[in-house]
Order: C-alpha cells, then sequence, then structure tokens
C-alpha cells in the first residue's frame, strides 16, 4: 500500500467504525422508519457517484464522514424525537453512501483496470474490519453508557475519519473522460442484464438472509446472546475478502455465478434451522452463515468487476453508482419478498422461493451469455 492508499483505507475504517456503534441499537431505539430512511439514504447518495469526478475522492471521503458524524450528533439527541430521528439516520445514510463510493473507486484508482476483483476485496476487507470493530465496541458502549454517549463517540471517529481523508488532496485517477451524451446513449443490454440477474439477486439472498436468521432462531428458542454471535460470524469472515480477491481478477464472471449460487444455498441451508432440533439449529445457523459469507467474498469483488466491464462507456464512479445502488435496492427487496411470501406460506418456504429465485437467476444469467458481451 502507498501513503495516499492508506490514509483512504484509514478515512474509510474510522468513518465505518463510527457507523457501526448504533447500528445494532438503532431499530430498537428509533424504530423502523428511521433505519430503512437510513439505507434509502446510501442508495440516493450512490446515485450521485458523478460528483467524485468533480472535486476529487479525498474531499469526497471527507464530506461523506463529515456528513455521517453530523448524522450520529444528531442521532445522540434524537431519542423520543421521531422527526428528528428520521432525518439523523438520512444524513448518516447519505455521508456513508458518498464515503463508500468514494473509497471503492480511490481504491480502483491505486490498482488500475486489471485488477477490479482484488481493489474491491481490498475496500470490503477494510469496510467490513470497521464494522465488525464499530459493531463491538458500540455494544459495549450503548449497553455500559447508554446510546447517547455510542452516538456521540461515533460522530467523534468519523469526524476524525473527515481530518484523514481531507490530507488526501484533491488529486485523483481519471480513467475515461468525462463524456456528456445521454445516459441511455451509452447503456448496452450487458449492464442492465448483469443488474437484474446477477448482482440484484445475490444482494436480495444476503438481505433476506440477515432478515430471516433471527427470526428461524428465535423460534427455535435461542437467547439474544446466541443470535447476536451467529450474526457477527458473517462480517468476521468477510475480513479474508482481500485473501480471496487475489484469485479473482481474470475469472470474474465465471466467480459471479458462483458466489450468487453458494449465496442462494447458505439461504437454503438457513431454512433447515426450522426443522432442526434446538442444539441443531445454532450448528446449521452458524455453517449457513459461513456459507453465506464465502459466497459474498466471491461474488462481491468479481461483480464489480462484471459491473465495470459491462459498463464500459460508462465513467467508472457513476458506474459503480448504479451499480451500488442496485445492491441496496436487493438488500431491500430480499426481507420485503421473505415477508411478503412467509404470509402465503411460511417463513421457511419463503426462505427457500427467495434462494430458487437467486439460483434461477444466476443460471438464466449464464445461458443469456453476458460472459461473452464482457470486454476482458
Amino acid at each position: 500500500m502507498g501513503k495516499t492508499e492508506i490514509l483512504v483505507a484509514t478515512s474509510l475504517f474510522a468513518t465505518a467504525a463510527g457507523d457501526s456503534f448504533i447500528v445494532p441499537a438503532v431499530p430498537v431505539t428509533f424504530g423502523a422508519i428511521p433505519a430503512t430512511v437510513y439505507w434509502i439514504a446510501v442508495g440516493v447518495a450512490l446515485l450521485v457517484s458523478g460528483l467524485t469526478r468533480r472535486i476529487g475522492q479525498g474531499q469526497m471521503l471527507a464530506l461523506g464522514a463529515i456528513l455521517a458524524g453530523i448524522g450520529l450528533a444528531l442521532c445522540g439527541i434524537a431519542v423520543g424525537n421521531p422527526l428528528l430521528a428520521t432525518m439523523a439516520r438520512a444524513t448518516t445514510g447519505f455521508g456513508i453512501g458518498i464515503s463508500m463510493l468514494a473509497a471503492q473507486d480511490a481504491f480502483l484508482s491505486f490498482s488500475g483496470p486489471d485488477r477490479t476483483a482484488s481493489a474491491t476485496a481490498r475496500y470490503l476487507g477494510v469496510y467490513f474490519a470497521g464494522m465488525l470493530m464499530g459493531s463491538f465496541l458500540g455494544g459495549f458502549l450503548v449497553g455500559g453508557f447508554g446510546f447517547g454517549t455510542a452516538s456521540e463517540s461515533g460522530a467523534l471517529l468519523c469526524l476524525a475519519g473527515a481530518l484523514v481523508a481531507w490530507r488526501i488532496g484533491g488529486a485523483h485517477h481519471r480513467d475515461q473522460p468525462a463524456e456528456t451524451i445521454p445516459l441511455t446513449w451509452r447503456l448496452g443490454p450487458a449492464f442492465p442484464t448483469f443488474l437484474m440477474l446477477a448482482a440484484l439477486p445475490t444482494r436480495a439472498v444476503n438481505g433476506g438472509f440477515i432478515y430471516a436468521l433471527p427470526l428461524l432462531l428465535t423460534a427455535q428458542d435461542r437467547p439474544p446472546e446466541t443470535i447476536a454471535a451467529v450474526a457477527a460470524v458473517y462480517p468476521a469472515v468477510m475480513l479474508l475478502c482481500p485473501v480471496a480477491g487475489r484469485k479473482l481478477d481474470k475469472r470474474s464472471s465465471g466467480a459471479s455465478t458462483l458466489g450468487q449460487v453458494l449465496s442462494a444455498g447458505a439461504l437454503l441451508l438457513a431454512s433447515a434451522v426450522a426443522i432442526a432440533s434446538r442444539d441443531q439449529a445454532t450448528a446449521i445457523a452458524l455453517a449457513a452463515a459461513v456459507l453465506l459469507a464465502v459466497g459474498q467474498i466471491i461474488a462481491m469483488p468479481a461483480q464489480t468487476s462484471v459491473a465495470l466491464a459491462a459498463a464500459n462507456r460508462l465513467p467508472r464512479p457513476a458506474a459503480l453508482g448504479i451499480y451500488r445502488a442496485s445492491e441496496r435496492i436487493g438488500l431491500a427487496a430480499g426481507p420485503a419478498l421473505i415477508g411478503l411470501l412467509s404470509g402465503i406460506h411460511g417463513l421457511q418456504w419463503a426462505v427457500c422461493d427467495l434462494a430458487a429465485l437467486s439460483i434461477c437467476a444466476a443460471a438464466l444469467f449464464t445461458t443469456i451469455g453476458l460472459i461473452g458481451w464482457q470486454r476482458q
């Protein structure tokens, strides 16, 4: 890593950790609406990715961290005020979205176009390391000192990340000229096909898994401590992402499909929790969480590489923004689909339905031949 890459990684780590200080406590403290608004704001921020071409990655990282810090500071005084809580989570989410995209674009700049998957894997490793540390420290702060203290501590950490990012300056790598032709003229069929059949289903499975597994374990009378331990397995295994990413640069298309199928397999395995004994349920849940992480470790870096190849006529930040926003739609769609299908024939079969849909999408994606449309 060069000096600038270390600064980007440090800023991203601090911002992700600060944001994660209160994430587990937000649904309980604020309710569902502020938690949902947060993810909507992240998606909106990702879609304004063109700004990274104008003011530089360092300034964008700093701006995102500052907004996240302001939002977290507001969270500390928003308990009991639904409107302020919603505004605070929207501000935090918008800042996090800006930081995520600017950091990933920076990592890609450092590595060059032939190492997209490994660069994305390094970005994911830093992000999940920050998220994991923030979740652990935040749980301690919320339990020992209260939600307000955790919020303000997270805000300070985000502001520290902003100070680090400001040292990067305004320089950034321009891999393509900033064209002004209409967006629809630049997009062939490959990019939307990839989004619909690969990116969206893969992340829908991820979101559905995170939503359904605690419900399945709760139905088996597993205590909250056990559920929390199982939930921590996913980000912990995701720390291995940089190691796996080195192997994916020249195998992106096949790895994307493999990761998608493995993730769906993890969801199918999780459905077995519903019919297992109490002792077996925890072991099955742990195995499913590990399998999901392995699938996502393979899929997420590879799909970034496929996305940029499929949208090769778009400036990289714009392509990244559309792709990452579609991921957020998938993360939201997974729980929504499971909730809808659960009302029809129960949670276990709803989980199986979502997994089957993702596997079918992966098969169709391969059949259509997006692999052949890419520019290698």
